[in-house]
């Protein structure tokens, strides 16, 4: 399966978060394009989908789980892996228990190529594998009704004419295909379908990863040395106050994957705990660099410098004082021609800072 990186997603405009439902079908569709397109055309045919489901009718997403395109190739869709069973929006009523696979193109008047209805029935008889599932026998559809089969075309549920009718009018193959092949499909253990193991490649990608799968567009953004976790601890209380998430960074620079998140983020602050041997200056830099183009949510100018936090209430009463920070914010810094602060202390930029719990 090709992952959405393969297809160039384009992270910073996904605002939906990941949720998980089960697994009991598969609705099939047709994206409904163009039809004469080659291999290399299909990456951007993807991308122009994402685009249309996620800004123009604001899903946050692509809609589908996963794409086959008509030379048999599958693709990663909807963001939280092929693996879960990540809710779609494909057909409404049957996200959270369906999984929604599109072959790309019309198929209202043209024929499925025979390579892509192999790929259809293989990713089908998969899914089901690692859900747990039989392709045979009833499934439930909307409302608790009982539905005949468990593979079914967006039309059987909604007033469309996807998957097209060619297409349709062969799902009765389809179906048999996906029989054929599931008893070639391994023997996977079972766990609890609502628990995500959250990874990357190292440390700093696990955090970018566990950051991608929880937080939509937060305000605000923890930094801390991944080579010291006390830093990282320290910041968790003031992270959950503001539902903020903690990444991690090397002393000398912000890993690729932490970049990639801060962009598709966009915060409008980053709060960097810990001293210059933890996270240097060059690292301040890099995150600098990382929230360039940020920009405050719902068109709001950028969050100005908030300096230390201040003691913040945790309810009845009590106050609770979090960490002090760097605060480093888009277009913010007091760097360049400004020189220092105004009230006698040096600037961050300027030789004697000591990096006291101070705004960058």
């Amino acid at each position: 399966v090709y992952s959405r990186a393969d297809w160039g997603a384009d992270e910073t405009i996904r605002t939906w978060r990941p949720e998980l439902g089960e697994v009991t079908g598969a609705v099939i569709h047709h994206t409904a394009g163009r039809n004469d397109y080659g291999p290399e055309d299909v990456p951007a045919i993807i991308r122009g989908i994402y685009s249309y489901h996620a800004t123009s009718r604001e899903w946050g997403d692509i809609g589908y789980n996963a794409i086959v395109d008509k030379f048999g190739r599958i693709w990663e869709g909807r963001f939280g892996g092929v693996t879960h069973p990540v809710i779609g929006a494909h057909a409404s009523g049957m996200n959270s228990t369906m999984f929604g696979i599109s072959l790309m193109g019309d198929y209202s008047t043209v024929e499925v190529p025979d390579v892509a209805m192999r790929a259809m029935a293989q990713m089908t008889a998969w899914k089901f594998a690692v859900h747990g599932i039989t392709p045979d026998g009833p499934t439930f559809g909307l409302e608790g009704e009982e539905l005949a089969e468990k593979v079914i075309g967006h039309r059987d549920v909604a007033l469309t004419a996807c998957p097209g009718q060619v297409f349709y009018e062969r799902m009765d193959e389809l179906r048999d295909l996906i029989d054929q092949l599931y008893p070639t499909m391994p023997d996977y253990v079972q766990s609890d379908p609502h628990s995500v193991r959250l990874a990357g490649s190292d440390r700093f990608a696990t955090s970018a990863a566990t950051s991608q799968w929880i937080f939509r567009r937060p305000d605000v953004v923890y930094v801390a040395t991944g080579f010291e976790y006390a830093d990282a601890l320290a910041a968790s209380p003031a992270a959950a106050l503001t539902s903020s998430p903690v990444l991690l960074v090397r002393p000398d620079g912000v890993p690729e994957a932490v970049a990639a998140e801060l962009e598709r983020m966009q915060p409008a602050t980053i709060r960097v705990l810990g001293e210059r041997p933890a996270v240097s200056t060059a690292a301040l830099a890099e995150l600098r660099g990382a929230c360039r183009g940020c920009r405050g949510r719902r068109g709001r100018r950028p969050l100005r410098d908030r300096g230390a936090l201040e003691p913040q209430s945790t309810g009845g009463g009590r106050r609770n004082r979090v960490p002090r920070v760097w605060s480093v914010g888009s277009r913010r810094t007091r760097c360049g021609s400004r020189g220092g602060r105004g009230d006698g202390t040096p600037s961050p930029c300027q030789e004697g800072w000591r990096g006291r719990g101070d705004s960058v």
